[in-house]
């Protein structure tokens, strides 16, 4: 007897903790065993995984990095058909973090596998952008398990694609930073809304005018399990080719960035930039984070150093010109993406469990908050106490800058907010974190009354 959809049937020796995102696909599901995720494939997903493996298509996209790599183990209990052990993530990004580029690049990686299995005989059945990792700048297919033997059918995820990855950058024509409402609306956006919402221009678009327009009419009234029209052999190929042209063409303008009123002496830029190379010397970080914009100089810093570098910030337009960058660059170790720390990303999905919030993804070795006093503390009247928390929670060691009330920069703030804030000292900044951390180095900015400390968990 198989096991039901979604049950987990283990022998008595063998006590993996299950993934509680992964459970909508009868074919197989994800658990931690042993301190690695690996993936679990059931007698449902037997035969499909057989053809994707005697068919080539493993090899070619594993070997051209579009799919990530796995190993095989054997069964380890009743109801299992085999194991799989995938290159292991050293971070996991969800689609509403990401800016316009990367959604249209997942988009773009979604439509070269399926036009690729296609004519391997196969093809995707979902088109979910959180099937899709990036690795750094590079992004990569993760879920072995969404192929399937072509039928001669429509494309089963031909609506999953439009109202995930094509609805949300249609959408960022009219409003920058519309990939984030993903957040709520994890199944897609509506494509009749999207195209009350489009420019004129954009309505112009062939594209647009097929797979959001029509697409949207057509599926009035019907069940989402129906096809749009009646297949003619071919068609999924064509239709996944008419879609790349119409990914390929969507741009957004590169908006400039405004920088931080905030002015520093040359003398104590370079003293910082010195600060952080002592430091990574040091505590040798493999994993660095930035909070806020103000850290990009230095975590690019980390980046040329070998340590693989996230950067945090709310800024979609800073987001995509980093992302930009660091693309072209071809070799880039920086991952942006779109974080807010003053709402930073829930638990989200079934039970709160399908999604992870964001301290629950990752622990730095090396956070760097250089500006967070200011950009929280002040602006947002965070207790000091409440941000040692929150910092500890993301990294092992803190680099973060204190400016005293006498600073050009945060008198002014502490002027507007008045009683909001009280007790703002270096004392009380220092006793605070010391609540969490040890306080290893403390060193005066040149030119300025600024610090700039080292604090480890």
């Amino acid at each position: 007897m198989q096991p039901a959809r979604g049950e987990i049937r283990i022998s008595e020796d063998w006590h993996p903790l299950p993934v509680s995102g992964s459970f909508r696909d009868p074919a197989g599901y994800m658990v931690q065993d042993g301190g690695l995720y690996k993936r679990v494939v059931t007698e449902r997903g037997r035969a499909d995984y057989e053809r994707l493996m005697a068919s080539g298509l493993y090899g070619e996209l594993s070997r051209d990095g579009l799919l990530i790599r796995h190993r095989e183990e054997a069964s380890p209990a009743p109801g299992i058909w085999k194991l799989l052990v995938p290159e292991q993530l050293e971070f996991v990004s969800y689609p509403y973090e990401w800016c316009f580029s990367q959604l249209k690049d997942a988009a773009l990686l979604t439509l070269e596998i399926q036009q690729r299995a296609l004519e391997r005989g196969l093809s995707l059945k979902d088109a979910s952008p959180f099937n899709v990792q990036f690795r750094l700048t590079r992004p990569q297919f993760i879920d072995t398990l969404s192929f399937e033997v072509d039928d001669g059918g429509p494309w089963i995820a031909y609506e999953q694609f439009c109202r995930e990855f094509l609805g949300p950058l249609f959408a960022c024509l009219r409003f920058p930073g519309a990939v984030q409402h993903l957040r709520v609306r994890p199944d897609g956006f509506d494509l009749e809304a999207v195209w009350n919402s489009l420019p004129w221009r954009a309505r112009l678009r062939p594209g647009a005018i097929l797979h959001i327009y029509l697409h949207a009419r057509a599926r009035k009234g019907l069940p989402r399990t129906h096809g749009v029209a009646k297949p003619r052999p071919g068609t999924k190929s064509l239709v996944a080719a008419s879609l790349r042209r119409t990914v390929e063409r969507l741009r957004v303008p590169a908006r400039p960035i405004v920088p931080d009123a905030e002015l520093e002496p040359p003398q104590s830029l370079k003293w910082k930039h010195e600060m952080v190379r002592a430091v990574f010397l040091e505590t040798g970080p493999r994993t660095v984070l930035g909070l806020g914009a103000g850290t990009l100089p230095y975590a690019r810093q980390a980046a040329r150093w070998g340590s693989q570098v996230i950067l945090y910030d709310a800024n979609p337009d800073l987001v995509e010109s980093v992302y930009r960058e660091e693309r072209a660059a071809g070799n880039g170790r920086l991952l942006p993406l779109v974080v807010d720390l003053r709402n930073p990303t829930p638990a989200l999905g079934f039970a709160l469990s399908e999604r992870q919030s964001l301290l629950e993804r990752a622990r730095a070795d090396l956070v760097l908050a250089m500006s967070s006093v200011w950009e929280l503390c002040l602006r947002q009247a965070i207790p000091f106490g409440l941000l040692a928390e929150f910092l500890a929670k993301l990294g092992r060691h803190v680099l973060i800058e204190f400016a005293p009330p006498t600073d050009p920069l945060v008198g002014p703030m502490l002027a507007r907010l008045g009683a909001a804030v009280e007790n703002y000292s270096r004392e009380e900044f220092v006793s605070a974190f010391r609540r969490r951390f040890r306080l290893l180095k403390e060193t005066w900015l040149p030119g300025t009354e600024r610090r700039l400390m080292l604090f480890a968990a």
